[in-house]
């Protein structure tokens, strides 16, 4: 099981450095070791099936570019669990103050990528409770003293 996505670039996103990731995508380079292990932590998540886009919701207003970004692009393909997607994205779209994230809801609605990623574990359950899903906690970063 996994998740399949092609890479998608924001116009803001041109000319940074990316590495290829598994399931035919690539992801952007931290600009930072810690960043780095922040934006790679987002990308192996959302590689999870199951992980909904609510797991990515704090990432968005990481003080890191790179890593609002990345949250970004997964909040707008990974299916949500118990947000309405559409007005989460066309929120988004309209108040977030990073122009980048900004541009990912709003392709996020444009192309409804979120439909075309619909979780299979939920999807084609033919009854009943689906199974449990992971409750995957958002990456912090290490260089931070722990709580």
């Amino acid at each position: 099981m996994g998740r399949y996505t092609v890479p998608i670039d924001s116009p803001h996103e041109r000319g940074l450095p990316h590495l290829p990731t598994f399931g035919g995508s690539r992801r952007m380079v931290g600009e930072t070791p810690a960043e780095d292990m922040a934006i790679a932590a987002l990308e192996g998540m959302f590689w999870v099936d199951g992980v909904p886009a609510e797991a990515f919701l704090p990432a968005l207003d990481d003080p890191r570019p790179r890593v609002r970004w990345t949250a970004a692009r997964m909040v707008r393909l990974a299916p949500a669990e118990s947000v309405d997607q559409a007005a989460l994205l066309t929120r988004l779209a309209a108040e977030h103050p990073d122009e980048n994230v900004r541009w990912h809801a709003q392709d996020g609605l444009d192309t409804r990528s979120f439909e075309r990623m619909a979780d299979p574990i939920t999807r084609d359950y033919a009854g009943g409770e689906p199974p449990p899903r992971p409750s995957p906690q958002p990456p912090r970063d290490p260089t931070e003293a722990s709580p």
